[in-house]
């Protein structure tokens, strides 16, 4: 199944329907046109989950994905030698750090010069481990819808310095939280960051 976050809401697609409560089920072929469904679900916050079903699931979020700007994201779960994991906050949440793939530029060297920006360690520092997964979220921008794919990696701290959350993203925090104690920043955090927390965490077992 893909997953579509927006806020605390979802889109969802796969090849049959939905039993998610507060779902509400529509078969793609029988769509006369997506972007009003979409932007009805966008509007409405009673609706919790829109999910769209087909045969071939890759072509509706082919479809979907012409409805908005889509832009190409790599981020991190970083862990120092502690055992903790970093966080930033930005807007009152709690985020992990991630942000826009450069023209030119690979998935997972955007994975690293993102977080190296973001908390302002040297990207020397910062070693590359593991693929965990990618997540689909669409946030607000200005008059205008965003589709972001984040590719996410496990990343492995090995500096000690003193971290600089970049004001001019709007960040107004870094901080580690210990491995075993992620209540604060999981309850104030987005749904997608919850999955990628959760599988990280699996992975790890």
């Amino acid at each position: 199944m893909i997953i579509i976050y927006y806020k605390n809401r979802f889109i969802s697609i796969s090849e049959s329907e939905s039993s998610t409560l507060n779902s509400i089920n529509i078969e793609f072929n029988k769509i006369h046109d997506i972007n009003i469904e979409i932007y009805k679900f966008l509007a409405n916050n009673n609706i919790k989950n829109l999910h769209l079903f087909g045969k071939n699931p890759e072509k509706i979020l082919k479809k979907l994905k012409k409805s908005f700007n889509y832009v190409k994201a790599a981020g991190g779960v970083v862990v120092n030698e502690n055992n903790e994991i970093l966080f930033i906050k930005r807007r009152g949440k709690w985020d992990l750090p991630k942000g826009k793939k450069d023209k030119g530029e690979s998935i997972q060297i955007t994975a690293i010069r993102e977080v190296s920006e973001e908390c302002g360690i040297d990207p020397e520092f910062i070693l590359l481990k593991n693929y965990i997964d990618s997540t689909w979220h669409i946030y607000d921008e200005s008059t205008e819808f965003i589709l972001k794919r984040t590719y996410w990696y496990t990343m492995k701290y090995v500096g000690n310095e003193e971290l600089v959350p970049q004001a001019d993203e709007d960040i107004t925090q870094a901080k580690w939280f210990n491995l075993h104690k992620l209540e604060k920043p999981l309850n104030k955090t987005f749904l997608n960051i919850q999955y990628i927390i959760e599988l990280f965490i699996s992975q790890c077992k």
